[in-house]
């Protein structure tokens, strides 16, 4: 697996693992941010083309117990599902067009 070091708007992927209670591990670029803010997510985050921290969050990922990641995916998963729900996204638009 080869991080992103591209600008995503909308990274699916880091939507989709933690739709599926799944920690991503993602570089600091484009949306990314924004998506995991406040999340377990966001403390999993890299420097670009920083492979010593990319390593660090794979071995604390690698560290956590079953019922650590349980909990954790169980948290991403409601977190991504609240902020991304279709009473979410229609109120967003709703204050943008206003």
């Amino acid at each position: 697996m080869t991080p992103s070091i591209w600008e995503e708007p909308l990274p699916y992927v880091v939507m989709e693992a933690m739709a599926m209670g799944t920690i991503p591990i993602a570089s600091k670029v484009g949306g990314i941010s924004e998506i995991v803010k406040g999340t377990y997510a966001e403390k999993m985050m890299f420097t670009p083309g920083n492979v010593g921290e990319f390593v660090e969050r794979m071995e604390k990922v690698l560290s956590l117990s079953r019922e650590q990641l349980l909990d954790i995916g169980a948290s991403l998963r409601e977190s991504v599902l609240k902020r991304f729900s279709e009473d979410a996204i229609r109120s967003k638009l709703l204050s943008v067009f206003r």
